[in-house]
């Protein structure tokens, strides 16, 4: 009998001894997984990113910076693409459009008024910003007295837009810090194609949006 019970406490430590085994080889399979999942979507990034700079290379189209004299106010535009056709291109036409038409407006209401543009197919949330960190920069941004940003509730969509209220003698340095600043890789697992940063005034419109909302 006792030989047997001896066999029985082999058995039992061995199937203990095999469970173990399962239990663990299931817990790395499950973090092989996981990590699988994070370096398939940082590779992924690495690979659009690379594309999108030779891309780059070999596209002509630089940095615009251009000074329209009017007999109310000084319009500069700084941007990253020369198509006009693109959605932060119209919404920066939109934008010198409404202040023409309200010089008098608050950044607020400038922002609420281009975020319901046509060009955008989704409902921006408007809302006031505080000096320091905003969404789509590497670095604090201060030195304005309004702010107030539209932008998607979902955050996979590539799109950010503000409008600040600046005093109008440090606009062109307001606006040198924004486009110094500006991350069109802001977003996990995204990428806005393009940035315009426009003024009007001392209103200052600053943008990043994808080329097309259709693609």
């Amino acid at each position: 009998m006792d030989h047997i019970a001896t066999i029985q406490t082999q058995n039992n430590r061995k199937e203990q001894k095999c469970l173990m085994k399962k239990r663990n080889f299931t817990l790395l399979l499950a973090a092989l997984i996981v990590s699988s999942s994070m370096f398939s979507c940082a590779g992924s990034n690495d690979t659009d990113k690379d594309s999108q700079n030779t891309s780059a290379e070999n596209n002509t189209s630089a940095i615009v910076d251009t000074t329209v004299n009017t007999t109310e106010d000084a319009v500069t535009t700084e941007t990253e693409t020369t198509n006009a056709n693109t959605p932060a291109a119209l919404l920066c036409t939109a934008f010198k459009d409404y202040v023409a038409e309200n010089p008098d407006a608050a950044a607020n209401d400038i922002a609420t008024a281009l975020s319901q543009n046509e060009i955008i197919p989704f409902g921006p949330v408007v809302q006031p910003m505080q000096e320091g960190y905003l969404p789509g920069f590497d670095a604090d941004i201060t030195g304005f007295t309004e702010c107030a940003a539209f932008m998607p509730m979902i955050g996979s969509i590539p799109f950010v837009g503000y409008v600040f209220t600046v005093d109008e003698a440090n606009v062109d340095t307001f606006k040198e810090t924004l486009t110094a600043h500006h991350d069109l890789r802001w977003n996990i697992c995204t990428e806005a194609d393009e940035m315009v940063c426009d003024s009007v005034g001392n209103k200052v419109f600053f943008v990043m949006a994808t080329n097309s909302f259709d693609e």
